[in-house]
């Protein structure tokens, strides 16, 4: 599945393209890592929608305003002759130019042409004006500026949530000649792994099931693989910390470069299967209350408690009244390893991937 395809994606340029149609010049801020490819993007997909699209022109030496001259090839008298109000009045009315990218140590020169463009354009009617989109790269988000009657900057944060990640594994799990069985709880592993680095989650759609039950191999194997770039931080700039599903989170590099903080990895582990095992325990508890019914008689004495329903009670009192009461050591059996697996999940401990299969045998 293309990344821009999914919903998170999609709702930020959705947002690109509101703001373009409101006559309004933008800063499509991104990070250093997790993100490629967002200039193109915006070129194809607005150039389908009937827009006069120019660009990505790339950042040069030169200062804006001589680099759009030269890129657009705006007629003039010379460089002598240039100005922002000149450049205005020379293009398109309602044509937009894409820079894509403009990178930190360049930011300062375009963030002050952009503060006259942005002022020049309110003079300018705004289903006439002449547009730029100006996709930043590791640009801090305290460095980009504010808003403008004609400016707006959309950063790329929190645009990618769980749901977007394991749309995006899943699909691409569905490539392989054969489909895991847990393929979802899979999913949602890698997810919580990789978060909003679209380059990890598929490296780490391609490794071995059992290795993803080993959160610091699993991400050192990937980090090796991709030659990963371990040097980022944790600034939203570098794409080390970004906002997932409205929650500050750290990249799996950070926590796996930082001994202290390598237990996080086995919580985010712990985190999929939690959100994904607990209703597959709650369904197997019925089937187990149903398999000790016939050996049951009412009312149920545990202690000083009694129950009407068999279906009241929880995995360790079931367990509890098949060891009594059922003379099957397969009823038995299942029982103990649904209270085992249920009581590990229960305190936040992440299970093997061999008591994955032992819960799936059941």
């Amino acid at each position: 599945m293309n990344c821009w395809n999914l919903p998170g994606p999609l709702t930020y340029l959705a947002s690109v393209k509101k703001t373009l149609r409101d006559g309004i010049n933008i800063i499509s801020a991104t990070p250093i890592h997790g993100l490629s490819g967002l200039g193109e993007t915006l070129r194809c997909q607005l150039a389908d929608d009937g827009w006069s699209v120019s660009g990505p022109v790339p950042d040069g030496l030169g200062n804006p305003l001589d680099l759009l001259y030269q890129a657009l090839d705006v007629p003039d008298a010379g460089s002598n002759q240039r100005s922002i109000a000149a450049l205005l009045s020379s293009l398109e009315a309602g044509a937009l130019v894409i820079i894509d990218p403009v990178f930190r140590d360049r930011w300062g020169e375009w963030k002050m042409f952009l503060a006259e463009y942005e002022a020049a354009s309110r003079g300018v009617p705004r289903s006439e004006r002449p547009l730029l989109l100006v996709v930043t790269c590791g640009v801090p988000l305290d460095e980009l500026g504010n808003d403008g009657v004609a400016l707006k900057i959309l950063p790329w944060q929190n645009v990618i949530g769980e749901f977007d990640m394991m749309l995006f594994v899943m699909a691409h799990l569905q490539t392989t000649s054969r489909l895991p069985r847990n393929v979802r709880l899979r999913a949602k592993i890698i997810a919580r792994f990789a978060m909003w680095d679209f380059d990890l989650a598929m490296q780490l759609a391609t490794c071995n099931e059992e290795l993803l039950f080993e959160p610091i191999k699993a991400l050192q194997w990937a980090a090796e693989t991709l030659q990963a770039d371990l040097e980022i931080t944790a600034t939203w700039d570098t794409g080390g910390s970004m906002l997932f599903d409205d929650i500050q989170q750290m990249h799996s590099y950070l926590l796996l470069a930082d001994s202290s903080s390598q237990e996080k990895l086995r919580l985010r582990l712990w985190e999929a299967q939690a959100s994904d095992m607990f209703p597959l325990l709650e369904k197997k508890r019925h089937e187990l209350a149903k398999m000790i019914l016939p050996f049951v008689r009412f009312p149920i004495q545990l202690g000083e408690q009694s129950f009407n329903e068999i279906d009241e009670l929880e995995i360790g009192q079931l367990a509890f009244l098949a060891h009594s009461l059922s003379p099957k050591s397969s009823i038995r059996k299942s029982a103990e390893t649904l209270r085992r697996l249920r009581n590990k999940l229960a305190h936040m401990v992440p299970l093997s991937h061999s008591e994955l299969h032992d819960f799936l045998s059941l």
